[in-house]
């Protein structure tokens, strides 16, 4: 198989890769095209910062730090272009984040139906015994309790329920832990 080698350079301003005779030889170094090379500095670095918002607009989901940096793109005092047209596209973002997370539905561990109950009940007893075996001795109840908030969390992410734990939860999750515990005793 043959590979394709582009051909020219990329400029980093206009993000566009160009042909080698659109470059001068102190722009090549610094990925400026001639065109971008002659703008006053703070145009080319706005007309950059413009370009990565575009990019960001263009993706479905972002990240922590590309949130952060369109925020901050949005507050921006020295470029006024760069700032509205940050403002608009994270409004678009927001709104467009709003519609696909589906409502999360806050439920009591003892009005679930059985089946998520026995799916819980599983995941208590696999996360339980990793951490009886992982762990000297025996599992602290700032393990445990870790433990039970990180399952309850997950959960939240795979069904969008969010379980409350009561007092049947508390009962089900002493039965798991001394269950698992038993197993590991029984296996070593």
């Amino acid at each position: 198989m043959i590979k394709y080698r582009r051909r020219g350079y990329y400029c980093k301003v206009c993000r566009e890769w160009k042909a080698h005779r659109e470059f001068s030889e102190t722009g090549i170094p610094r990925e400026l095209c001639v065109e971008c090379e002659e703008l006053p500095l703070p145009e080319r670095n706005e007309r950059q910062r413009i370009n990565h918002v575009k990019v960001l607009d263009a993706k479905l989901r972002l990240t922590k730090d590309e949130w952060d940096a369109l925020r901050k793109y949005a507050r921006s005092r020295t470029y006024p272009a760069l700032k509205s047209f940050a403002v608009e596209v994270l409004a678009h973002k927001r709104e467009m984040q709003a519609l696909h997370l589906p409502a999360v539905e806050k439920i009591s561990f003892s009005d679930l139906k059985e089946f998520h109950k026995n799916e819980l009940r599983e995941r208590l007893y696999d996360d339980f015994m990793l951490l009886v075996k992982l762990t000297p001795g025996s599992p602290t109840v700032r393990m445990v309790n870790q433990t039970e908030k990180d399952i309850l969390k997950r959960y939240i992410h795979h069904t969008h329920l969010q379980v409350i734990p009561d007092e049947e939860w508390r009962k089900m999750s002493d039965k798991t832990m001394a269950e698992a515990a038993a197993d590991h005793k029984e296996e070593a």
